[in-house]
C-alpha cells in the first residue's frame, strides 16, 4: 500500500509535488479511512485529482508510471547482464522519454529529477529514493521500518561513488514549527513522528545540529513533509528535545553554503 509519492523536476512539475494517502487527524468520516494495524496513522483509500485542463493532472500518474518504468528497466538491464553483460542489454529494456525534466526553464535540464515513495508491505514500511539525471541514476536508498516504530534499517543506499548495504541507522536531528508556533525538536525518522495526536505542522521544519564553538543549536535544510521552516510565526521554543537547556538558535538560509548564518529572536 501506497503512503506517499512525492516527485520534482518533471515534466509540469518544477517543484515537489506531493500525493499523500496518510489521512488527516479530523473527525469527519472516519469510518470510510483505513486503519493501520500497528500504528496510530490512518489512510484514505481513494484521491481524487482535479483541475483546469493543462493543470498536470495526468502528469502526476505519468510520473509514478516513470519511476516505475526506471526500476523495471535496470532491474531487466541487471539481471540479463549477468549472461550477457551490460553491453547490448539496453535494447531489451522497456522504452521511454528520456527528457522527463521541466523544460519551461532551461537550466532544469542540468538538475535531476527526484522521485520519493513510501510504502508499506504486511507490517513493515518502506522508503525508497532516486534521483535521476540525464537518464542516469545518481542516487538511490531504500530504508525500512516497522510499522510499530523503532529504529529504521538502511537496506541499501548508493551514489556514483560507493554503495552502502545493510545497517541500522540512527535517528534524525529534527525540528517542526506546528500550527500553534512551537518551535520544536526531537530525534526522528520523519518530521511527521514529531507530532502529537490531533497536532498538525503548519509552518515547516528542518534539520538542526550543535555548533559547540558557538555553543548555539545550528537549524538547517526544509522538510520533505511540511516544507522550509518560516520562523515569522514562532511564538515559543519547546527546549524538551534539547535536554530543556536554552540555547541561541543560528539558521542557514542557503544550506549547505553555511557563508551566511542568520540568529533566529523570537519575539
Amino acid at each position: 500500500m501506497i503512503h506517499q509519492f512525492t516527485f520534482e523536476n518533471f515534466k509540469a512539475f518544477k517543484n515537489e509535488a506531493t500525493l499523500d494517502f496518510i489521512a488527516e487527524n479530523i473527525n469527519e468520516h472516519k469510518e470510510s479511512l483505513i486503519q493501520g494495524k500497528n500504528s496510530e496513522e490512518s489512510y484514505v483509500p481513494v484521491i481524487a485529482i482535479y483541475g483546469p485542463n493543462g493543470g498536470g493532472k495526468s502528469t502526476v500518474l505519468e510520473a509514478a508510471i516513470y519511476l516505475r518504468y526506471i526500476l523495471i528497466k535496470y532491474t531487466l538491464m541487471t539481471k540479463m547482464s549477468e549472461n550477457e553483460g551490460y553491453e547490448g542489454t539496453e535494447r531489451h529494456a522497456p522504452s521511454m522519454s528520456k527528457e522527463v525534466y521541466y523544460k519551461l526553464l532551461p537550466e532544469y535540464k542540468d538538475l535531476p529529477t527526484k522521485f520519493d515513495i513510501m510504502f508499506q508491505i504486511e507490517e513493515e514500511k518502506y522508503r525508497y529514493q532516486l534521483s535521476l539525471l540525464k537518464d542516469k541514476i545518481i542516487e538511490e536508498n531504500l530504508y525500512k521500518q516497522d510499522m510499530a516504530g523503532g529504529n529504521v534499517e538502511l537496506i541499501f543506499e548508493r551514489t556514483d561513488e560507493e554503495c552502502v548495504l545493510g545497517e541500522e541507522i540512527e535517528m534524525f536531528q529534527k525540528f517542526i514549527i506546528n500550527r500553534d508556533g512551537v518551535l520544536k525538536f526531537g530525534r526522528v525518522y520523519l518530521h511527521r513522528d514529531m507530532l502529537s495526536p490531533g497536532e498538525q505542522c503548519t509552518y515547516g521544519g528542518g534539520l538542526w545540529k550543535i555548533d559547540e564553538g558557538r555553543g548555539a543549536i545550528v537549524l538547517y535544510g526544509r522538510s520533505f513533509d511540511f516544507g522550509p521552516p518560516d520562523f515569522d510565526f514562532v511564538t515559543r521554543i519547546d527546549w524538551t528535545g534539547l535536554g530543556g537547556t536554552p540555547r541561541p538558535l543560528l539558521y542557514l538560509p542557503h544550506w549547505p553554503d553555511e557563508e551566511e548564518i542568520v540568529p533566529i529572536i523570537i519575539n
